[in-house]
């Protein structure tokens, strides 16, 4: 185990401990400010602890596992489901931990109507907190693809490509020679991409920079095979 790694345990042990020890504190604060008598440390520690365990639970698995879910390239609209599902996500783990440990007596129904509030705004605050603060890793560059030729596989330089044209399940991957089928969306393949040596040149058309052979006027580049390509508007200044 490495010094970073040792670091970002420490940290992680040290937040779960704070965590556990504010919900310690609030429960004797609690029990002092409804008249119910003092609570002891270690029933207060003890609640605190059950109390905190989906919360921690929730917290480490979207560190872990959520940079997976929002790298899967969607469009616009279908990234706000993607949001409200790690809500719900966590929604589920810390509700459902708090009512599994602590809901004792208590009708389950009253339970849920209590405590849902919290939890939902828990929720909702440790995703948002996660995607603006969680770390951004660099995409790592392609130098060749493993494409379909119809009969199986093969792969591809990355500059042998001349363009990709998004299709309807697949991406078109054009070389001189021929095309082939690569299954993946246009958007994520784009992050993989030197930006210095490919170009977006429509919604569904990115071109290698070095296979432009000719730009025409009406928005065409004429690439190094003779294949003729489109530059929508809204990628016009861009070329």
């Amino acid at each position: 185990m490495n010094a970073s790694t040792m670091t970002r345990a420490g940290l992680w042990v040290a937040a779960a401990a704070t965590v556990v020890l504010v919900r310690a504190v609030w429960c004797q604060l609690h029990g002092a400010a409804t008249g119910d008598g003092a609570v002891g440390l270690a029933e207060s520690v003890s609640w605190g602890l059950k109390a905190s365990a989906g919360w921690i639970l929730a917290a480490a698995l979207l560190v872990r596992f959520g940079g997976h879910l929002l790298e899967i390239g969607l469009p616009r609209w279908r990234r706000w489901a993607q949001r409200a599902l790690l809500v719900a996500g966590v929604l589920a783990i810390t509700l459902g931990s708090e009512t599994r440990l602590l809901a004792t007596g208590v009708p389950l129904a009253q339970w849920l109507y209590d405590r849902l509030p919290a939890h939902l705004t828990f929720a909702a605050l440790l995703v948002v907190g996660y995607l603006l603060w969680r770390p951004r890793r660099a995409p790592e560059t392609l130098e060749t693809l493993e494409v379909l030729t119809g009969t199986g596989r093969t792969s591809v330089r990355i500059d042998d490509i001349e363009c990709l044209e998004a299709g309807r399940n697949y991406v078109n991957v054009h070389t001189s020679q021929r095309s082939y089928l690569l299954r993946d969306t246009l958007a994520s393949l784009e992050k993989s991409l030197r930006p210095d040596a490919f170009l977006r040149v429509h919604r569904s058309t990115i071109v290698n920079r070095k296979r432009i052979r000719e730009r025409r006027s009406g928005g065409l580049l004429v690439l190094v095979s003779g294949r003729i390509v489109r530059v929508s508007r809204a990628f016009a200044e861009r070329v």
